[in-house]
């Protein structure tokens, strides 16, 4: 899209991966961000305003790349970035990793909102074998140069169980699964209501947010006596419920046709039981966007440099050498090629990382 020394404007909540082309093809990163919803503290719309000031300000920049939906369900505005796009003459890509279920509950893939290109991850909501994915293309790609293209990262001897799973997953959304994922979705907005007036918790909703995956439900404990992390824990402890992830705040999980009544029977009394027993507190003050970073190195330079690992209190002033990533979700805090200041060390060490121990940072380069 970009190409080899080209420049893209991102989704700040842009997956690692998309650092790792940036170091492979010498690509400059520019960003922009949404912001947060509370008491979720999870990104919100993402300015389309904001996107054009910097198309404008960089008019080297030759795409968008957005995440969409993102790991707590947010949907971005594809079709007014894609209208962005299009009067600018950039081109929209999409990562649509979680949304691959979204036209079994009737919504439309990112390259019917008007993306060009789009990665759906089957098998993240899709039952598919792990490592499979589809690239979806609009009708005015170069299909042969995306091919040739792709084959620089892929492989000569491609999985047929893989590809023929994923085959199957697609047959299945058309088929059983259709009515299976429609279900979830129904699911997925009673347990939000359920949490809204049964516990202590609060549901990520339309009410906080008008465009969500159907069948993502984000449950949020600020305000109460316990953390995400040890809600999700108890639930598997006392309830044997996993969820998808969970942070200080929020635990998620996805909801598809594979899991059965007494499952979302569990769920629901894990979350009314253990609301019993916990306290109402006040809610925690807004929550601090994530400060600005300053480049000043290229991402291929910082990481291809001679590189050590420091203690977070000796990075302040440094050059990120490597992607400092929570997992998941998988989204960077610091890109390498950005300074380290300390306001990004005590916010890591406060939301992500209690106990990180080391920071990799540009030694020389």
């Amino acid at each position: 899209a970009v190409g080899r020394g080209g420049a893209v404007l991102l989704d700040r909540e842009v997956h690692k991966s998309v650092c790792y082309g940036c170091a492979l093809l010498g690509i400059t990163p520019y960003f922009f961000s949404a912001p947060l919803i509370e008491p979720f503290a999870v990104s919100g719309a993402l300015p389309v305003k904001d996107a054009e000031a910097q198309l404008i300000a960089h008019p080297e920049i030759k795409a968008i790349l957005l995440t969409s939906p993102t790991y707590y369900g947010i949907r971005r505005a594809i079709p007014e970035f894609a209208d962005l796009c299009r009067a600018h003459g950039k081109l929209l890509l999409v990562d649509g990793a979680h949304g691959a279920h979204f036209p079994a509950v009737g919504l439309p893939t990112p390259v019917a909102e008007g993306a060009d290109m789009a990665v759906l991850s089957m098998h993240k909501t899709l039952p598919c074998m792990g490592q499979g994915a589809v690239l979806l293309s609009a009708a005015g790609v170069d299909r042969r140069a995306l091919r040739e293209n792709t084959m620089l990262f892929g492989t000569s001897s491609p999985s047929y169980p893989i590809m023929a799973s994923i085959d199957l997953a697609r047959a299945y959304t058309e088929g059983p699964g259709h009515a299976e994922y429609r279900r979830s979705a129904e699911t997925c907005a009673e347990l939000r209501t359920y949490v809204q007036h049964r516990t202590m918790f609060t549901a990520l909703t339309e009410d906080h947010f008008p465009a969500l995956d159907p069948c993502r439900l984000t449950v949020c404990t600020a305000g109460t006596d316990i953390t995400g992390h040890q809600l999700a824990d108890t639930l598997w402890s006392e309830c044997g419920v996993a969820c998808e992830m969970a942070d200080d705040r929020n635990v998620v999980f996805i909801l598809t046709g594979s899991d059965p009544n007494g499952a979302i029977s569990r769920l629901k009394r894990g979350l009314r039981r253990i609301s019993r027993r916990r306290e109402l507190i006040p809610l925690p003050s807004l929550s601090a966007p994530f400060p600005p970073a300053e480049r000043v190195m290229s991402v291929r330079d910082a990481w291809f440099s001679q590189t050590g690992r420091v203690q977070p209190a000796a990075a302040e002033g440094l050059v990120c050498a490597r992607p400092v990533t929570p997992y998941p979700p998988g989204v960077p805090l610091l890109w390498p090629g950005e300074k380290i200041t300390g306001a990004h060390i005590a916010l890591i060490r406060e939301r992500w990382y209690n106990t990180i121990d080391e920071i990799t940072v540009v030694v020389h380069q």
